[in-house]
């Protein structure tokens, strides 16, 4: 299954076509650096679905949330019935970002699939392992990842400036590359104040701007990527799982990103 994809200029943000209960097509974001699928507080209220309350620990307390029953979610041939989706604030926890948020599309419906993220393209494909379908990736350069301490976070192996390997986060969901700040500080990088602060669930952080010579994801390599510093604690409440750092857009976006969920292996080409 492949499907085109937006791009969000403001936020480099994915965003794709799905109907909920039959009606659509709504903006959802795909994240994969989000633990559930998700519909928004506004999109829920709209098409009378009903929410239960629920605590979700990886959520921060002052975002409402709760979970809902979808009849149906449809991303273009591919249908779920009687789907489980968390119900999030968006308005809350976006602010103005979120006015062209419907939902997003994480772990609870990718880890099925093999993930194709076409950037150049902006295309996505979506695959099942059934009927001999590992046959097309006969060719493709494979690399292990790991679920970050038994999360549903991406972890692959990230080298700077010639560093031993370290664990990043692969994450579509964020529009920049982070490094947290005792990362940084061990590899005694050279950081530049930047004004303005990163954003999450769990509230702002200030942030520095390190200029990376060498930035190398298993076999691939950017020279002089532009990454954020931060400490990644004050953002999420989970952060501290990410004991390294985030791959997103900026580095992301020069390739075809391939995620093999059920085989936990990743390629970029």
């Amino acid at each position: 299954m492949t499907v085109n994809f937006k791009l969000d200029e403001a936020t480099n943000h994915i965003f794709m076509d799905v109907y909920v209960n039959k009606e659509g097509p709504f903006n959802f974001i795909l994240d994969t650096g989000a633990k559930a699928t998700t519909i928004s507080k506004k999109l829920a209220d709209k098409l009378g679905i009903e929410t239960l309350d629920l605590e979700v620990e990886d959520i921060s307390v002052s975002i409402p949330h709760g979970i809902a029953l979808l009849q149906e979610l449809k991303i273009n041939k591919e249908i779920y019935e009687n789907e489980d989706v968390l119900v999030l604030d968006f308005d809350k926890l976006l602010g103005k970002c979120a006015q062209h948020v419907d939902g997003t599309i994480g772990y609870t419906t990718l880890k099925y699939f093999i993930l194709t993220v076409d950037y150049p393209q902006r295309k996505l494909q979506f695959d099942r392992i059934m009927n001999n379908q590992l046959d097309d990736y006969s060719e493709v350069n494979w690399q292990e990842f790991v679920f970050l301490d038994d999360t549903h976070l991406i972890g692959v192996p990230v080298n700077i400036n010639g560093s031993d390997s370290f664990d990043f986060v692969l994450d579509t969901g964020a529009g920049g590359t982070v490094i947290t700040l005792q990362l940084a500080e061990e590899l005694q990088l050279t950081t530049q104040p930047f004004s303005g602060i990163v954003k999450g669930v769990g509230g702002g952080a200030k942030m520095e701007i390190a200029s990376i010579e060498l930035f190398k994801v298993a076999m691939t390599a950017q020279e002089n990527l532009q990454i954020i510093v931060t400490d990644l604690a004050k953002v999420a409440p989970k952060a501290a799982k990410i004991k390294n750092g985030i791959i997103g857009y900026n580095f992301l976006k020069n390739y075809r990103v391939i995620l093999d969920y059920p085989n936990q292996r990743f390629s970029l080409i």
